[in-house]
């Protein structure tokens, strides 16, 4: 059986790996107790749903030559007031930087109601899933192949990591251009 190591720290944020990973902090939301400085449990909950239809999505679509690569999920909760506090619906907006035809949207689609993680969970959680396919063109870095635009370009690589087309030769980020 995996094992997964849980150190509590204080003021109600716990520390977990497994023994492949690093540290992962979670923290109480601030409606109960907490900083939320941290994913909350139901938030990595939720975020283990994401991830496990992701990679189930990624099996599937992996046969017929559909690349998942700049898709992304947003994943919202609505959690009961207390006593009964628990996950009461979960919302999951997968959004597809491509078009795909019926036939592969069908799969992709029908693919995360194998989910490990959804059928491990309680049944009166309510689900909600819906596609979004985008039809976008995404410009790459020539050399670095970093996305420079779309939105995982516009809402993190541009802003962590300061990102941008290069002004002298825009085929090629601004930290490409600078290696010369």
């Amino acid at each position: 059986m995996e094992q997964i190591e849980i150190l509590y720290s204080q003021d109600l944020r716990c520390k977990i790996k497994n023994s492949n990973a690093e540290y992962i902090t979670i923290d109480a939301p601030e409606g109960f107790s907490g900083s939320s400085q941290a994913m909350s449990p139901t938030d990595l909950l939720v975020s283990s749903l994401g991830c496990c239809m992701f990679m189930l999505m990624a099996l599937v679509v992996k046969k017929h030559g559909i690349n998942l690569l700049n898709c992304r999920l947003i994943a919202s909760k609505q959690v009961y007031e207390p006593p009964n506090r628990r996950i009461a619906k979960i919302a999951l907006d997968f959004y597809i930087p491509q078009e795909i035809s019926h036939e592969k949207k069908k799969l992709l689609e029908e693919s995360i109601y194998n989910c490990p993680v959804q059928q491990s969970l309680h049944p009166d959680i309510k689900y909600e899933a819906n596609f979004h396919y985008e039809k976008t063109i995404l410009k790459h870095c020539k050399k670095c192949r970093i996305p420079l635009t779309g939105l995982w370009y516009n809402w993190f690589i541009s802003k962590v990591f300061g990102v941008r087309p290069s002004q002298n030769d825009p085929e090629l980020c601004n930290k490409c251009a600078e290696e010369g």
